[in-house]
């Protein structure tokens, strides 16, 4: 017979070990690369990156590009 006598606390601690063990710690942002591949200059290099800028520009985007 299983013991269902876990409280909510339990649980919670319970499910926070597991993912932790589950999620490790695998991803590390690279801001360079991510300026290089969607920042303003590559976006302004490429006829459909120019498009984009312009859509988020109408759109009203505080931040139109990475």
């Amino acid at each position: 017979m299983i013991n269902f006598s876990l409280t909510q606390g339990k649980i919670k601690v319970i499910l926070k070990n597991t993912l932790a063990k589950i999620m490790a710690i695998t991803y590390k942002r690279k801001n360079i690369k991510r300026k290089r591949k969607f920042g303003f200059l590559s976006r302004s290099k490429t006829p459909a990156g120019r498009r984009v800028l312009i859509r988020r520009r109408k759109k009203g985007r505080k931040k139109i590009s990475a």
